[in-house]
């Protein structure tokens, strides 16, 4: 299930602090990890010096969940509340000041986080392939890839059988 709610990125060694919201925070910390690793993280450089320094000078922390309708509400209530405890809140603007994407823009994202461009996957397109190829072909079994490729069963077949996953191989 979606966690919707503001959350906070944090540099621990000077207390500045990003604070956003998203209708699903876990997605959103996964594409900010993934352009931190790449030094783009769009917002700040002094995230991606803190990255450089050490990823776990970086904290990702979920401040409250809510409604879709509250989430401009909250995060600037966050905002306010960070400063006052003494963060250095480096957001440029409150919360509201952007429109939510289009659906080309939210299509363009979905392929920028695509297979292994995505900061969580394991795996290569490469090694997608072989996988794929060697079931194919039947020179493998789900259970003997799931033991080459240390993933889950549920995991294998979805790339090799239904392809529901890893699709822009296909």
């Amino acid at each position: 299930m979606k966690q919707i709610g503001v959350y906070q990125i944090v540099r621990k060694d000077t207390f500045e602090s990003y604070v956003g919201h998203s209708k699903d925070i876990k997605k959103r910390f996964s594409t900010h990890k993934s352009n931190l690793k790449k030094g783009k993280f769009k917002y700040y450089n002094t995230f991606n010096e803190g990255w450089k320094i050490s990823p776990n000078n970086i904290g990702f922390e979920t401040l409250d969940e809510c409604t879709v309708e509250e989430l401009t509400q909250v995060e600037n209530d966050w905002i306010e509340h960070l400063k006052q405890a003494g963060f250095i809140v480096v957001n440029k603007n409150k919360a509201g000041k952007v429109q939510y994407n289009s659906e080309e823009v939210k299509k363009h994202k979905s392929i920028a986080q695509t297979g292994s461009k995505n900061g969580n996957a394991r795996l290569k397109d490469e090694d997608v392939i072989e996988m794929r190829r060697k079931f194919d072909n039947n020179e493998a079994s789900l259970n003997e890839l799931v033991e080459l490729y240390k993933m889950s069963y549920s995991q294998v077949h979805k790339i090799c059988v239904s392809k529901t996953t890893w699709k822009h191989l296909l």
